[in-house]
This record gives C-alpha cells, structure tokens and sequence, in this order.
C-alpha cells in the first residue's frame, strides 16, 4: 500500500502537512495500525531525502504518527511442545532443520537460514556463524552465536543427510535469502494440529529469545540474536504462562515478610508491662528501662490525623 494509490501523479512540493494527516488518517482505514505507522514511517524518510537533496523545502511528514509502533495481538510465545510436533510433521529432514533453526537458533527465516554453510559452523568450538542480510547496512554482516544444545541434535542429522561437497546447511533454499518458506510452513502447523499462530517465524525467533533471556544478560542475547535490546523488549520478548506459573509459587525465598496475624502474634510476645512502686529509686526505673523493649510505633504514641 503506496502513497501513489492515496495522492496520485502529483509533486513533490505539492504535498502539505495537512495532506500528510489526512493520508495518516486514511491508513488507518486500510491497514493495521501498526502497519499504517510503518507507512507513515517510509513516508518521512522519503520526503526527508528530498528535502536534504533541496527538492522540497520541508518535509511534510515530519512528526506525523498513526496508530501503534507494534501490534501485542500477533505476538505468542511457541512452546516446545507445539514446535515439537510441527518438526514431527515435516516432510524431510531440510524442513525440519529449517525449523529447528528458527526455533532453536533464534534466526531470521528464511534469509539467515538460507544463507548458512557448512563452513560457518564450527564443531570442535560449540559455535556458529550467521550471515545476515538485514544487519549488513549497519556494518554487522555476520554475528556468532552458541551451537545450542537443542540445535545441534538437528545439525548432526543434517550433515549425515548431506551430499558430498554440498555448501549450504539447507540446499533446497541454495542460498536464496528470499525464499517464501510461509506457505508450506503453515502448512505443516495445521498438518500437525498446532493452532495456527500469526508471524510464523518471528514468533519462532521471538520465542527464542524470550528463552535465553531467562539464563542470560539482555546484552548477550541481543548479541546472538542481531538486535538491540529496545527491539527486543519492543518486538521480541513474551510473558509466557510458565512466568505466571513461577510467580504463583514464589514466596519467602524472596525474603517476603510472614503473613500479618504472624508478625502481630510476634510483636505481642515482646510487649510486657511492669509497675513502678510509689515513691520507686531512681535506680530502680533505670533496670526496669533496661530490660524494656520499644514498641513498633517507637517511643512517642500515635497521633490522631497524622
């Protein structure tokens, strides 16, 4: 969805920023709105090119915002299990690698899975190396993640299954970073009687890092997955059932205080009261002050209204 469908065969300079709002607003008529905010997104870029090149005087779509930067709704979390029965409902062992190393690996499909050979993975140091498409015009070209336990089962089998002399993990793809793997990926999640999820492999790669970010630093998972740590709170990471689940049960072990009739049954055991004799030595009120032990509330009573 283009602005040329919206504005026609016009110029440049022509556009207003009162055009710019009007086209927001009619985004959001056609498309999601995290999808219309991405528009609006390419929009200003565009006019902000053409602004430093002195085709325009200012760019109308400065600071113009619709709808959410992400969408929550098609966000989820792919347990194991689901993600197990699918790679059992796989045709041949390059599909199940491929989604092996969506799930396990943490990356992107299908151009960083398409992209991967023989020579990146590095055996005898438990490692791999990832080329990646989307993180090259940032200078990042390749990025090294650990061969995860979970993968590695999958490469083994991969590698035994491989032609001699074949340079991609995954041949079927043959290198092709664009690949449309979406198809029959959905495919196989109905195959497999998994409820069907949105996003199939980003929630794949998000369910990942959701994982890793329960063992490791922020830093080191936005590392080996090639993202920053604002992406991924922004668009990757999940609060799954199983964090739910955990919090229910935890309890003193974070050093939570006893429940109130607990606290108020100790703090009765130290309240004892002694009487002072008429006409009582000054030593006398000095042992008894000894022994005492101030109340809660301290040594001035409570007032009213404070």
């Amino acid at each position: 969805m283009g602005g040329g469908q919206y504005f026609g065969d016009v110029k440049l300079g022509s556009i207003t920023a009162g055009d710019a709002d009007e086209y927001s607003r009619w985004l959001l008529t056609q498309l999601a709105p995290a999808t219309a905010n991405k528009e609006c997104q390419i929009a200003a870029q565009f006019f902000k090119h053409a602004e430093r090149k002195g085709y325009i005087e200012k760019n109308p779509f400065q600071g113009v915002t619709v709808g959410k930067p992400t969408n929550d709704e098609r966000r989820r979390f792919i347990t194991r299990d689901a993600v197990g029965r699918v790679i059992d409902a796989c045709p041949d062992w390059q599909w199940r690698t491929v989604v092996a190393l969506a799930r396990y690996g943490g990356l992107r499909c299908p151009s960083e899975v398409a992209l991967l050979k023989w020579s990146d993975i590095h055996w005898d140091m438990d490692r791999l190396t990832v080329t990646s498409p989307k993180t090259e015009r940032y200078g990042k070209p390749t990025r090294v993640i650990p061969l995860f336990q979970e993968l590695r089962g999958f490469l083994d089998d991969a590698f035994a299954m491989a032609s001699e002399g074949e340079t991609w993990v995954v041949p079927m793809l043959g290198g092709n970073p664009d690949k449309n793997l979406g198809t029959t990926f959905r495919k196989l999640v109905k195959r497999a009687g998994v409820e069907r999820w949105p996003k199939p492999f980003q929630n794949c790669r998000s369910s990942r890092q959701t994982e890793l970010e329960q063992t490791f630093p922020t830093y080191v998972v936005c590392s080996w997955l090639g993202n920053s740590p604002t992406v991924a709170h922004k668009h990757y990471l999940t609060v799954t059932d199983e964090h739910f689940e955990s919090a229910s049960k935890i309890g003193d072990s974070l050093g939570m205080q006893p429940p109130v009739s607990s606290r108020t049954e100790a703090q009765k055991k130290t309240h004892t009261h002694k009487e002072v004799r008429e006409n009582a030595s000054f030593s006398e009120v000095v042992g008894m002050l000894d022994d005492a032990r101030v109340a809660a509330e301290g040594l001035e009573p409570p007032t009213r209204g404070l």
